[in-house]
């Protein structure tokens, strides 16, 4: 994961790059037409950046016709004019800009889900799906159930089986934080950006698709979901009350208790998947806030019918931040 995130930064600060150099060529001569003609070039080349972007966020428009305004005093002086001081310094303030662009926390590509769905390409598709606010891939507690015994003669407990029957059984969790991201995928699937994602990848896989538009229609309820075909078995099959065990906790401190679960099986196309439901209002009052800084799903079930060699328990939580789940300004959760 960490090399596909600087292979994406790579390229869009070459991107960036490339958006100067450009500009930067543009500008040749010193006469009032050859001026308008640079100043004419960089717009087109803003043009071209907003085209390729699809529909860009305002932010970066504005911060795109901010950087043609820098080019253009700093290459021209106030009054189009290019001063003796000016041209001197040419190289100085060219190193100047390139550096400030490439420390602008908004770059020139943005996020993939600023962009046009139709748009997305692989690498888009799956950082929504694998890295985004609506898919974490941060660190989480990963918790295991274990089962070992305690030897009535020693007193020990062991995870042998020698003389299990006669043992007593001694139940825990092994918690774990190596891995920096969990084998199971969970999704924030009531958000449009996540199921056009979805869509867009089924897409790109199979080019006979990419005639059908994209759509992802309002959802009533708040949906999370966790892909597998090995957790919708656990979960189908959990010896407990999935409305014990699978719960939202707020910012507040307080929790979000599960409305309904359903199940599918996938298809070729799609993967099979767990969908846990959320009520958006309760008594008529919002359940979440779009500005919370924090919330965090938990899931924890145990197969009824263990299969020999699987692992047959589930036990996570992800932590999704609201704040962050937005596109172009507007929450989409």
């Amino acid at each position: 994961m960490e090399i596909h995130r600087l292979k994406q930064l790579l390229a869009e600060k070459t991107m960036e790059v490339g958006f100067f150099q450009r500009c930067l060529a543009k500008s040749r001569g010193s006469t009032p037409e050859e001026r308008r003609k640079w100043r004419d070039g960089i717009n087109e080349q803003i043009r071209e950046v907003m085209f390729l972007q699809g529909s860009p966020s305002e932010d970066k428009c504005i911060q795109l016709r901010c950087l043609s305004m820098v080019l253009h005093y700093n290459f021209t002086g106030d009054a189009g004019i290019e001063t003796h001081q000016v041209a001197r310094n040419r190289p100085m303030m060219t190193r100047f800009i390139l550096a400030a662009l490439l420390a602008l926390p908004g770059s020139l590509g943005g996020s993939p889900w600023d962009k046009v769905p139709a748009k997305w390409d692989l690498a888009d598709v799956y950082r929504i799906l694998q890295d985004s606010p609506w898919s974490p891939a941060g660190i989480k507690l990963e918790t295991k159930f274990t089962s070992r015994h305690m030897d009535p003669q020693t007193g020990l407990v062991t995870d042998a089986p020698v003389n299990s029957n006669n043992a007593n059984p001694v139940r825990g969790l092994q918690i774990s934080r190596s891995k920096p991201q969990p084998a199971v995928p969970v999704f924030w699937w009531s958000s449009k950006t996540i199921r056009l994602a979805d869509q867009r990848l089924r897409q790109l896989r199979n080019p006979a698709l990419t005639a059908e538009p994209l759509r992802a229609e309002d959802l009533s309820d708040y949906v999370l979901v966790i892909e597998g075909s090995e957790q919708l078995r656990i979960l189908r099959d959990a010896s407990e009350d999935l409305h014990d065990t699978v719960f939202l906790e707020l910012t507040s401190g307080t929790s979000l208790d599960l409305e309904s679960v359903s199940f599918f099986d996938g298809t070729e196309q799609e993967e099979a998947r767990v969908e846990f439901h959320f009520p958006r209002e309760v008594e008529g009052r919002a359940t979440i806030d779009p500005e919370s800084e924090r919330i965090v799903f938990h899931c924890k079930a145990s197969a009824k019918m263990p299969r020999p060699g699987h692992d047959n328990t589930l036990s996570l939580r992800a932590e999704f931040r609201p704040r962050a789940m937005r596109v172009h300004g507007v929450p989409d959760l």
